[in-house]
């Protein structure tokens, strides 16, 4: 397991850097360059590539109590937000919710932290509008995906006070596979009226290149 106890070390060379250093970022392939569509989702993007050391960082951010990482993975996510906005024009950020017993155990949910913390870097109100059912199975330990998008298709519901009729809506989240869980959301978004649905994850796992 690769050590992250020092987030303020780079985990590959050691420098003076928050997990991991550009140069290695880029030596690494870590930056996610490719583009890729979602059904029902109007533009998607993601700055970091879910593998390896960015994997860790994750794992370690969501399931080992690491709050402070939110810090790191928020300035890769509102800088690739940043060079969109003036075409998305989003009236609000959200995100993915988590159901409730698992917000308990953990203590916070990982997407909205980063949301937060992009909602002050670029001045854009943060809405919850996303309530997620209760004995949904994690999509991490199903692997085939027609079970993972047939697991959240209706894992989530419109929050009762929520407004997003006619509304242009960018959601945060966190990894995207198979775009299951975040299709499901904006299924639910769209059904309730909104008028544009866009997507930035902090990281998204390698799209295979298809044989020729």
């Amino acid at each position: 397991m690769f050590d992250l106890l020092y987030p303020h070390k780079c985990q590959i060379c050691g420098k003076d850097a928050d997990i991991l250093c550009d140069d290695c970022l880029e030596k690494g392939d870590y930056y996610f360059y490719q583009s890729f569509k979602l059904d029902n989702i109007d533009d998607v993007d993601a700055p970091l590539v879910y593998r390896d050391f960015v994997r860790e960082a994750m794992h370690r951010y969501k399931f080992n109590g690491r709050r402070s990482y939110a810090d790191w993975f928020a300035g890769f996510t509102a800088e690739c937000i940043k060079s969109k906005l003036d075409i998305w024009k989003p009236d609000f950020i959200t995100y993915v919710p988590l159901s409730f017993g698992r917000w308990f155990k953990r203590g916070y949910n990982q997407s909205e932290l980063v949301a937060k913390i992009i909602s002050k870097k670029l001045d854009l109100p943060l809405e919850k509008t996303l309530v997620k059912r209760a004995f949904i199975k994690k999509q991490s330990s199903i692997n085939d995906e027609q079970k993972r998008a047939e697991n959240v298709k209706n894992a989530f519901k419109i929050k009762s006070n929520a407004h997003v009729e006619n509304r242009r809506i960018l959601i945060i989240d966190d990894v995207i596979t198979t775009g299951a869980t975040i299709c499901s959301c904006a299924n639910v978004l769209r059904s309730a009226g909104a008028e544009k649905i866009f997507v930035v994850s902090m990281t998204k796992t390698p799209i295979k290149s298809k044989k020729i």
